[in-house]
């Protein structure tokens, strides 16, 4: 890149003010703040076995939040494939950003998926006395 062109990209960025840039951040914090909830999940925040560094092998553990009942499921975190982009032929930054987030989104949409089948099973076996379980 040309010093000119970088010139030209720098010259067409924003900045705001200090004032400005605290009333942007101030109006999403209400916004976030007056969003309704999620919805309840059957899925528990999951659990780390095993701690960063210390063979930490990229896998969660979500546990059955029952008193006294052990069983849990471990999933492979962040290791799985990215898979292809599909992308045109004249993509932009903006267009492999959002290529990436949609298949970052649909992998967890997977994982959600198949957590909340684990536990709805979990919970129709082991706990049949309210196989609901309460929302977590």
């Amino acid at each position: 890149m040309l010093d000119t062109e970088l010139d030209d990209v720098v010259a067409s960025l924003r900045f705001g003010s200090v004032a400005e840039d605290w009333a942007a951040l101030l109006a999403a914090q209400k916004a976030a703040q007056a969003a309704p909830p999620p919805p309840p999940s059957l899925i528990p925040m999951a659990v780390f076995p095993h701690e960063p560094g210390v063979g930490w092998c990229g896998v969660a553990r979500w546990e059955c939040q029952r008193k006294g009942c052990g069983w849990g499921v471990e999933m492979s975190v962040g290791t799985e494939p990215v898979g292809p982009l599909i992308l045109p032929v004249d993509f932009t930054p903006a267009d492999l950003s959002a290529a990436i987030s949609a298949g970052a989104e649909s992998r967890a949409a997977a994982q959600r998926e198949a957590l909340e089948h684990a536990f709805r099973e979990h919970l129709r076996e082991v706990h049949a006395e309210d196989p609901a379980g309460g929302a977590h």
